[in-house]
Parts: C-alpha cells; sequence; structure tokens
C-alpha cells in the first residue's frame, strides 16, 4: 500500500503542475483579448472556424483549438459535426497544429473543478455537450503525449475524489471498475432499458389501432403478410420526407413512421408521416426537424412499442444507427413522438 500511495500521490504532483502549465499557456495566448466579454469571444470563435462548408450550421460544434507538444504551442479554429467521435477530431487536428502524425494524443476540456480533464476516444461530440463536458462553442487543448515520461490526463469519467485513501480502496478493487468506453456505454444502457410506466399507453394504444383500422378501411382488409411488410417498405421508401441533399445516399438513410401524439389535447387528432433521416443523425433531432414549432413549449418523448403491449423510451442522445444495435429500433418501425405537458 505504501508504494501504491507514493506513486497515486506522484501522479497528483504530476497532473497539478500539469494543469498549471496548461492554465498558464491558455492565459498567455488569451492576454490579447483579455478586454473581450465571453459573449464576443463566442462570435469571434465561430466567425474564425474552418471546416466543411456543406455541413448543416446546426449541427456544427465550435472549437478553439490550442496544441500543445512539450515546449511548443500552437492554435487554430475548427468546428466539426456533432457526431464526430473525440478520436477523429484529435486526428483531425494534429497537422493544423503542428502534432506528431504518429504520437498518442488528448482532447483536453476544462472540469468544473477549474482542472483540465481528457475525453475518451470513442465518445461523441453530441454526447461530450449533453452531458456538459464540452459546449457548442468551446477552447480545447490538444496535447501529445508521446514522450517517455509523459502519460495520459485523468478522463472526465473517472472519480473526482482528491482523498487519496478513497483512491487506494478504488486500487484495490480496480478489477471490478470499468473503462472510459465501458462506463460510457453502460450509462446510455441503463437509460434505453427504461420502459415507460407513467405514460397514458391505452390511450396511445388506442390511437394506434384506429391509424391501423382507418388504413385498412382505405385498402381492404388483407392478412399481413412478408410481401406486404416488403410492399410497405418500399412504399415508405418512395413517400418519406427528409432532407434528400443533406442525405444523398439511399444506404445512410434510417426510414420509419412517425406518429405525433399530443396527450394534453384529447380534440387533436393524431398525425402520421413516412420519414427519413441519417442513420448518424440523433433521435432528439426528430423533434427539431419534423414536430412543428408550435409544440416547442410542450415537454416530449420519443417512444417504440415493446412486445409487452408498452413502450419504451429511446435516449434522445442516441444516433439511429446506435439505437438499431441496441435492438430499440428497426427501420420502418413506427416512432411515437409522446408531447404532453
Amino acid at each position: 500500500l505504501d508504494e501504491r500511495r507514493r506513486k497515486l500521490l506522484e501522479r497528483k504532483q504530476k497532473e497539478s503542475q500539469r494543469n498549471r502549465k496548461l492554465e498558464e499557456r491558455i492565459q498567455y495566448l488569451n492576454q490579447s483579448n483579455s478586454k473581450t466579454s465571453k459573449q464576443v469571444r463566442r462570435m469571434l470563435i465561430k466567425n474564425r472556424c474552418t471546416g466543411a462548408r456543406l455541413l448543416d450550421v446546426k449541427d456544427r460544434v465550435y472549437l478553439h483549438c490550442v496544441g500543445i507538444s512539450g515546449d511548443a504551442t500552437k492554435e487554430d479554429y475548427c468546428f466539426f459535426s456533432r457526431q464526430d467521435t473525440v478520436s477523429k477530431v484529435v486526428t483531425s487536428l494534429k497537422k493544423p497544429l503542428s502534432l506528431p502524425p504518429k504520437g498518442d494524443a488528448e482532447l483536453l476540456v476544462k472540469s468544473q473543478e477549474a482542472e483540465f480533464r481528457r475525453l475518451p476516444p470513442t465518445m461523441r461530440l453530441y454526447e461530450a455537450v449533453s452531458r456538459d463536458f464540452l459546449q457548442e462553442v468551446d477552447s480545447i487543448v490538444i496535447r501529445n503525449y508521446s514522450g517517455e515520461n509523459e502519460e495520459p490526463t485523468s478522463s472526465v469519467l473517472d472519480d473526482n475524489s482528491n482523498d487519496i485513501n478513497d483512491e487506494l480502496v478504488g486500487v484495490e478493487r480496480s478489477e471490478s471498475i470499468a473503462t472510459d468506453d465501458e462506463k460510457n456505454e453502460s450509462a446510455m444502457d441503463k437509460k434505453s432499458e427504461e420502459v415507460s410506466e407513467d405514460l397514458p399507453t391505452a390511450r396511445i394504444q388506442n390511437m394506434l389501432q384506429r391509424l391501423d383500422d382507418a388504413e385498412a378501411c382505405k385498402k381492404g382488409k388483407k392478412k399481413k403478410s412478408a410481401t406486404s411488410a416488403k410492399v410497405r417498405s418500399m412504399l415508405m421508401k418512395s413517400k418519406a420526407f427528409g432532407d434528400k441533399k443533406r442525405v444523398s445516399n439511399m444506404t445512410d438513410r434510417f426510414f420509419f413512421e412517425m406518429v405525433l401524439f399530443h396527450a394534453c389535447d384529447d380534440n387533436k387528432e393524431p398525425s402520421t408521416k413516412p420519414i427519413f433521416m441519417a442513420k448518424t443523425d440523433q433521435v432528439g433531432r426528430i423533434l427539431r426537424d419534423f414536430v412543428p414549432s408550435i409544440c416547442s413549449e410542450l415537454s416530449s418523448m420519443v417512444l417504440t412499442p415493446v412486445e409487452s403491449n408498452g413502450f419504451r423510451k429511446i435516449p434522445l442522445e442516441l444516433t439511429w444507427q446506435e439505437a438499431e444495435k441496441k435492438g430499440l429500433v428497426k427501420q420502418f418501425d413506427r416512432i411515437v413522438v409522446h408531447l404532453y405537458k
């Protein structure tokens, strides 16, 4: 334990020194803009950022990037897609920031404790934003640590405890501690497994049954078969609404039937529409792109039916392909957007 205590103390001291040096460098870079307000600085960052011009403005994350390798410091301004992973951001910034192409590097953000913490490589930017690790207009540090005595910074997902004794207890239980990515994924899994019990399930089921009955009356009663399901999917593909310019490739599209259900208005008839979005789009984007702005003051959730005649919430932070991989949705499924006060 004494050896472990010594190593933990050394690690704490190294991280403290590293944080102090990083802070000094960033303060030096910001000296010329010391009189600039935060709001004006955000606008300046957005104006100076470069990136893929075809990327929708609403999908961008604007970053003031500071690259640090040894004693060298360089800065750049770039915007990225909310769907990009931290690893992709780091890789694409190595050349503009003059970092070694084959060296190890990490993306650091300032935590609530005013310390620099590392974002996990597989975390997507929208996840970092939704969990308040990152802002949509923010400053980051890309740090190269390929030297012999260099090691990665603590992660944003690590325990923030400063008590060495607490950390020693954690070391003794290290076999049961998950990695950064496992922690991140397990949190999302727990969120997606929640079956909503407080919903007006009977009303939603009755509403869906009325829609099915109305459709059957139009087409005549037919038995469900593999053939009819295939025809339904073909019809949905041909009639689906979506941004054809943004998602031009058919294989990149996720098709589904959206049902808009107003729980707070019994007189409001549910509406249904075939839709496609990019497989890499967040589920929550459906609220922005396809729900009328008049409903913006209402609370909302995105639901999918389950076999037990209930409904499961789909985490808005997931992408459609992630939700499909977890078995929450399938192509051509019926998705209920539940609006309530």
